[in-house]
């Protein structure tokens, strides 16, 4: 079980897998339509792909920094620090 706060209390894990979808979901997927319909198919088209450009550097850089991270750990260990 996944504790929310200090107070004890938990979330079973059907609930967090409802938090998680929703998060990755959101209401953007369901307002997508309805954007393009009001701005167009050309200029949604691009918005679209510049926002996933911007969102493939984004998701390189954090997994960059998770692999520095990792690696400052494993040789910190190494030298006994």
């Amino acid at each position: 079980m996944v504790t929310t706060d200090n107070s004890g209390e938990t979330y079973k894990p059907v609930t967090g897998l409802v938090y998680l979808f929703n998060l990755i979901v959101g209401t953007g997927a369901l307002t997508m339509p309805a954007a393009f319909a009001n701005a167009g198919w050309a200029g949604s088209t691009v918005v679209v792909v510049v926002l996933c450009l911007v969102s493939y550097i984004t998701t390189t850089f954090v997994i960059e920094t998770m692999s520095l991270a990792n690696a400052l750990i494993k040789y910190n260990q190494q030298k006994g620090f």
